[in-house]
């Protein structure tokens, strides 16, 4: 498995404009190199947080690239559920 935890941004986002002084959660990021099929579909959602490597699997490589509904949604959008996305601080779940 390949994990990367995000870390806090300075801005974070109201209505699609960044507000200075508010931080974005702390996301860990998980690509089940098992599970995944290269689809792509997470790099189409989340094209800063994905790319596929060098066997052809997505794989995070900047976990800031894109916000957490952006990250939530490429989760989603995986045919295989290869992703979980947590709150790093918490260890809650938000996807699956």
């Amino acid at each position: 498995m390949a994990a990367a935890d995000c870390q806090p941004r300075a801005q974070s986002v109201a209505g699609g404009v960044l507000v200075e002084g508010e931080t974005m959660r702390h996301l860990r990021i998980t690509v089940d190199q098992n599970i995944c099929v290269g689809s792509t579909t997470c790099i189409n959602t989340a094209q800063a947080t994905f790319a596929l490597d060098q066997s052809g699997k997505s794989s995070v490589v900047n976990p800031q690239g894109d916000l957490e509904n952006l990250v939530i949604e490429a989760a989603e959008s995986c045919p295989v559920g290869a992703i979980t996305v947590e709150d790093a601080e918490t260890g809650e779940k938000l996807f699956p």
